[in-house]
C-alpha cells in the first residue's frame, strides 16, 4: 500500500457504487475512524446544495467513521478534478483497528452552514455508512441529515440509479 494513494471518504464516496463510477479501479481496503472532526453538511456544492465536511473540533470525543480505498496512481488528480473548488486535499491521521495511516481527504473550503444536502447525495452518504458497517450511530446521524429535493430531476435520477444497479464484484 503506497500511502500515498489511500484515500478516505467520509461523504458519498464512502459508497462502492458511487467512488467506482468515479474510479473504477478504487480498491477498498477497510474502514478507519477520523479522531478530533465532526460530521457536518455544510460544504458548498457546485450545484449550489451542502455537501459532507469533516470540521476539525481538537475533541477526542468527536470521530468521523469513513472508508480507506487505495487508489490508481492518477486516482488523486481524478478526484481533485471531480471534487473542484470548494474542497482542499489534505494529508490526514485516520485509525484502522488502532494502526495509525496516512490518509489523503478533503476538506471544505467553502462552507455556509444554511445550505441543506439534496435526498439524493445524503442517500450516497447514508448507502456508503450502511454498506461498510459504520457505528450506528453515525448512520442514525446520516439518515437524520434534514435533505431537499434536487431541482434537477435529471441528475438526481441519474444519481439514484447508482444505488438500483446490483452489486460489482
Amino acid at each position: 500500500m503506497h500511502s500515498d494513494r489511500l484515500y478516505f471518504a467520509y461523504g458519498s464516496n464512502m459508497s462502492s457504487a458511487r467512488l467506482r463510477s468515479r474510479l473504477p479501479q478504487a480498491l477498498k481496503i477497510g474502514t478507519a475512524e477520523l479522531i478530533g472532526y465532526e460530521l457536518i453538511f455544510n460544504k458548498v456544492g457546485q450545484d449550489g446544495s451542502a455537501k459532507a465536511n469533516a470540521r476539525r473540533t481538537g475533541n477526542e470525543r468527536d470521530v468521523i467513521w469513513g472508508v480507506i480505498y487505495e487508489l490508481p496512481e492518477d486516482g488523486l488528480a481524478k478526484l481533485d478534478e471531480i471534487e473542484g473548488d470548494g474542497y482542499q486535499r489534505r494529508t490526514l491521521a485516520v485509525y484502522k483497528k488502532h494502526q495509525r495511516l496516512e490518509v489523503q481527504s478533503f476538506i471544505a473550503s467553502r462552507t455556509d452552514d444554511n445550505l441543506l444536502p439534496f435526498a439524493w447525495y445524503v442517500q450516497h452518504v447514508l448507502s456508503g455508512a450502511m454498506e461498510n458497517n459504520l457505528p450506528q450511530r453515525q448512520i442514525d446521524f446520516i439518515a437524520a441529515v434534514k435533505a431537499v429535493a434536487d431541482p434537477d430531476m435529471l441528475r438526481a435520477e441519474k444519481e439514484m440509479q447508482l444505488h438500483r444497479r446490483l452489486p460489482q464484484p
